[in-house]
């Protein structure tokens, strides 16, 4: 699953990625692109056999636009939705809170 960026995320910021997916045993493995560093912050599968995802870069000189952030998964999923959005002010060695992603 791939995102095209179609705006610039400001310096320094940190870029979080939303994806949303179906399939009962495919999980999200891996993201890459823009030159930035990935985690994995929280996944899980709802009632209704979705899956949902959050990860994170820190982007200390931001991203511009047109960078292409790809997702790998454990095996091939449908219904895939991807979406991203930086913020700034939020602290470059911390991941997102993103306890109460169920």
């Amino acid at each position: 699953m791939t995102l095209t960026t179609s705006a610039a995320a400001a310096a320094p910021s940190r870029v979080i990625l939303y994806l949303v997916w179906n399939n009962g045993t495919g999980n999200l493995t891996s993201v890459t692109g823009g030159g930035l560093t990935w985690t994995i912050d929280r996944q899980g599968k709802n009632t209704s056999n979705f899956w949902v995802a959050i990860a994170s870069a820190d982007a200390p000189f931001g991203l511009a636009p047109g960078q292409v952030l790809t997702a790998r998964f454990s095996r091939s999923v449908t219904h895939g939705l991807i979406a991203a959005a930086s913020f700034t002010g939020i602290a470059p060695a911390s991941a997102p809170d993103a306890s109460a992603l169920s």
